[in-house]
């Protein structure tokens, strides 16, 4: 196996990154891989809507997709007497399991953290599961406490998180 390769996903990516979303998926629950016909058509959408807001990093190992990290960027509001600044919030990092417990998620996650300090931004925040909790912790992120949330009520059929 060969060195995975990290860059900054471009559209032409749609398939790969839809592709490892819906292994992530698979895998965090317990979905059937036929399920949602229309996915892949559903994420070429939502990739092209968020463009402008949005940054992924795709892994690639022997010419196969293996991780992606997805990161939204936050522009603040400008104000009179400083610069505006902005915060982003990574939303997937996913890395295949056999691929795992090399050093990729970590690589996928310092190009993340680099790009939000080479763009000036102020934090990035997320919402770990258990269980990546200690790997987001050795990289040296903390718990915040400083940030309330309001989350919709609960609809039928819906699990709550995304």
């Amino acid at each position: 196996m060969s060195e995975p390769m990290i860059r900054v996903a471009t559209t032409a990516d749609v398939h790969a990154l839809a592709w490892l979303r819906r292994a992530d998926t698979i895998e965090r629950r317990g979905v059937t891989p036929d399920a949602d016909p229309d996915f892949e058509a559903r994420f070429a959408h939502w990739m092209t809507a968020t463009d402008h807001c949005s940054v992924s990093w795709l892994a690639e190992a022997d010419s196969q997709p293996a991780g992606m990290l997805q990161m939204f960027v936050h522009a603040r509001m400008p104000m009179p007497d400083r610069d505006p600044g902005g915060w982003a919030y990574i939303g997937v990092l996913f890395v295949r399991p056999d691929h795992r417990n090399v050093g990729l998620g970590r690589r996928l996650l310092d190009a993340a953290l680099t790009y939000a300090e080479e763009q000036g931004l102020s934090r990035v925040l997320l919402h770990p599961t258990e269980r990546a909790m200690p790997f987001y912790r050795r990289a040296g992120l903390e718990p915040a406490d400083r940030y309330l949330v309001w989350t919709a009520a609960q609809q039928p059929g819906q699990s709550g998180s995304p």
